[in-house]
């Protein structure tokens, strides 16, 4: 009975993979087939600097928009994490609450499995899912730099700059996985991760504004990513935090789906 629950979970997921992957890589080349045009104009860099700090944050702490890096790390980078967050929301409320809402939990709960590992498989079909995601994203941005004579970023930096986009997301479904085990009701999952994600983007943004949202930029998980990978490199240590926030969380999950008393 070993990864029974990793398998099905994997195999329901593989529609959304590719949808999602193919979405993503079509958005990538998209994305990336406007630098020519974008080159073209070195100045809006000056513009960027002198904008509200807000609006600089929203874009991130790039100091040359017009570069290839700079430019694929504020119009393709920085927006991911909120898509991927999506991903990551319906993946963790598909978890606990959607087997719920199928009606499939009483199926699922009468094979000899034990509750936490049904969290953990499902959890582990999750990452594999993302990094399906990715993989096929990643094919849609090498793509689209190969065919934009204009950009000669190294396949290796778009793949750190990519991959870097794992640990945000595994954070907010993990979060979600938490919610989808804990809450009594089956309905409020999503839509509490929903607002987590916003509020905590907001806070990372008007950081920038306040001193004293600065001071609590911290909980932000956005605050631990970072866009300009492509330019400075993956700072690890901010890697680590959230990968171990999504540890705890997960271990949260299966301690909850232990205790809870389910819908079925």
């Amino acid at each position: 009975m070993g990864g029974a629950v990793f398998r099905r979970t994997l195999g329901d997921s593989w529609r959304g993979i590719l949808g999602w992957g193919l979405a993503l890589a079509a958005l990538a080349f998209i994305v990336i087939s406007f630098y020519p045009t974008i080159s073209m104009f070195p100045e809006l860099s000056n513009i960027i600097e002198s904008m509200p700090p807000f609006m600089k944050a929203m874009v991130g702490d790039i100091e040359d928009f017009t570069s290839p890096e700079g430019f694929l790390a504020t119009k393709l980078f920085t927006s991911m994490p909120i898509i991927l967050a999506v991903y990551g929301i319906i993946s963790g409320v598909a978890a606990v609450a959607g087997e719920e809402n199928r009606g499939t939990m009483d199926l699922l709960m009468s094979a000899p499995v034990a509750r936490w590992r049904v969290i953990l498989e499902k959890f582990a079909a999750f990452v594999v899912s993302v990094l399906g995601i990715l993989a096929i994203m990643y094919v849609g941005v090498v793509v689209g730099v190969l065919v934009t004579a204009e950009i000669e970023t190294p396949p290796g930096r778009l793949l750190e700059a990519t991959l870097n986009l794992v640990p945000i997301t595994l954070t907010f479904g993990a979060f979600t996985f938490f919610l989808s085990a804990a809450l009594p009701s089956r309905m409020p999952a999503g839509p509490i991760a929903a607002a987590v994600v916003v509020a905590t983007y907001a806070i990372y943004l008007f950081g920038e504004l306040s001193s004293v949202v600065a001071s609590v930029q911290w909980i932000s998980p956005f605050y631990y990513y970072g866009n300009s990978t492509l330019i400075d490199g993956v700072v690890w240590g901010k890697v680590v935090v959230l990968v171990v926030v999504s540890a705890v969380l997960v271990l949260l999950s299966m301690v909850s789906f232990e205790r809870r008393d389910l819908t079925v």
